[in-house]
């Protein structure tokens, strides 16, 4: 009798073993050091879910680090049936509602995502990225009023992240508010004047307003910024064209060409530039004039720096959204009068009429 209690003992101390391990190896399924180590600690995550042995948190901090890696997978729909699913048990995590709220955001499930950022700011009013996410569904739903009045109070409460103002650029400017959107991409600059993006935007307006030293002032400082910022030159290009600069503009696509080498578009244009270059009667006998600096705003406070964070609460934090990366025009400019042309509000290189 006394032998099989020993042995029942030695069962329920190697299973207490076993489902410790588990959670230790679910929580900290980062640490694994390549993908098998992390898809063995994954496991753990599935085996901790279907356990009927579990406590309720255990397992719904299961259902969220299962749902942080299939985020982290661009696998939306199931990390949000995860979220669902570790909130159920744990409503009140502030971290795990936050994540499934951008997740719902980007998903598009607007109205959704709006209910978890009216709990989150009920609980932390002062929050600017959550207030400011807010905002961007308000918008994706077409209310303006609420969308740029969340959008102002997220730049307020955080006034030193260059992202906000620049990104209120850019809804502003999808609206045809360009005259609004320069302040905001002249604060985002000031904040952060190493960043394109800013640049990009302000030069594509100004070049609307046919202010063109301007824009090539800013796509000029694109390419100190980032040499091999193919939009830069791109852009740069075609507004030397236009200008009559025909020398600059080629090269600039003598850059493109260093840059792309297998893009026989840059070699073709560049060509039927050195034909128009050719053909001019009115060549200026001096070098033309210097490229004028873009204007730079006084320059704010830098932000603090972020103190580092565990690893466990790394696990849990989403990575902060960013626009999506300039894509290429699906098919090449067919024909001699299609340029193209890098769209800084809809992140894409496009066709377009060329300068002639």
């Amino acid at each position: 009798m006394r032998r099989r209690g020993l042995v029942l003992l030695a069962v329920l101390l190697f299973w207490g073993l076993a489902l410790a391990s588990d959670e230790d190896d679910c929580r900290y399924w980062r640490l694994g050091k390549d993908d098998a180590d992390v898809a063995s600690r994954l496991a753990a995550c599935d085996r901790i879910i279907t356990s009927k042995d579990v406590a309720s948190g255990v397992r719904a901090e299961a259902y969220a680090m299962r749902a942080d890696r299939e985020s982290s997978n661009n696998s939306s729909v199931a990390a949000i049936a995860d979220f669902d699913q570790a909130l159920a048990l744990a409503p009140d995590n502030f971290d795990w509602r936050r994540d499934r709220a951008y997740l719902l955001h980007f998903a598009k499930e607007h109205d959704r995502a709006i209910k978890d950022f009216d709990i989150l700011l009920a609980a932390k009013p002062d929050d600017a990225h959550v207030t400011f996410y807010r905002g961007l569904s308000w918008l994706a739903k077409g209310d303006e009023s609420r969308g740029f009045a969340n959008l102002g109070k997220g730049v307020a409460l955080d006034p030193q992240r260059y992202w906000y103002p620049y990104w209120r650029a850019v809804e502003l400017t999808k609206r045809g508010r360009t005259d609004e959107a320069l302040p905001d991409l002249d604060k985002a600059i000031a904040i952060k004047g190493d960043e394109p993006s800013p640049y990009l935007l302000r030069a594509d307006i100004y070049d609307k307003k046919g202010e063109a030293d301007k824009a090539v002032a800013d796509l000029t400082r694109v390419a100190e910024i980032d040499p091999k910022s193919t939009s830069a030159y791109l852009n740069r290009a075609n507004l030397y064209e236009r200008m009559g600069q025909f020398d600059r503009a080629i090269a600039d696509y003598d850059k493109l060409i260093s840059l792309n080498p297998g893009d026989t578009y840059y070699v073709e244009r560049k060509a039927a530039l050195s034909e128009k270059l050719a053909a001019r009667t009115d060549q200026p006998a001096s070098a033309p004039e210097p490229i004028v600096k873009p204007p730079q705003p006084p320059a704010l406070k830098p932000p603090e720096a972020e103190a580092p964070k565990p690893p466990e609460a790394e696990a849990q934090k989403p990575a902060e959204p960013r626009p999506e990366p300039a894509k290429k025009a699906e098919s090449a400019p067919d024909g001699k009068h299609e340029c193209r042309r890098y769209a800084a509000i809809s992140n894409m290189t496009i066709s377009v009429p060329c300068p002639d």
